[in-house]
């Protein structure tokens, strides 16, 4: 658990008990968008409105057709913080690049769903299955 974290046993227990599985698997499962070309501009500014009305942002994003404004300025935040130095239109593109890499490896716009590790809660089947290959699991 993280050091953050509360865990109230009598509810746990509740849970396993009404489950009643080897095969439990309690927790919270995350699934990592690969491709952020997409993304509309309003999840990335709050309020919405400033970046709607930058005219130089938008300008600058015209050049990329192929990435929703959003995109386009995710695309920037990330050269700002990793790149900083770089030409920003040639880093834009390098990131553009880099996402659609990630994107056509795995085959999909989303990594494979991962197990965020706040907390787990498996059952016997799942720990023994975990022990038997533990030197074969990354």
């Amino acid at each position: 658990l993280d050091d953050d974290s509360y865990l109230q046993l009598p509810r746990l227990i509740g849970h396993l008990q009404v489950a009643g599985s080897d095969l439990l698997a309690m927790g919270f499962l995350m699934e990592t968008e690969l491709d952020w070309s997409g993304t509309h501009v309003c999840e990335l500014c709050q309020p919405c409105e400033p970046c709607l009305k930058s005219e130089e942002m938008q300008q600058f994003c015209r050049q990329f057709p192929e990435m929703a404004y959003g995109g386009c300025i995710m695309a920037i935040q990330n050269c700002k913080i990793f790149s900083e130095e770089q030409d920003l239109d040639e880093c834009v593109r390098e990131k553009t690049a880099g996402i659609r890499r990630l994107s056509e490896y795995f085959g999909s716009r989303s990594a494979p769903r991962w197990m965020l590790g706040m907390g787990w809660v498996f059952g016997k089947g799942i720990v023994q299955y975990l022990g038997r290959n533990a030197d074969h699991l990354k």
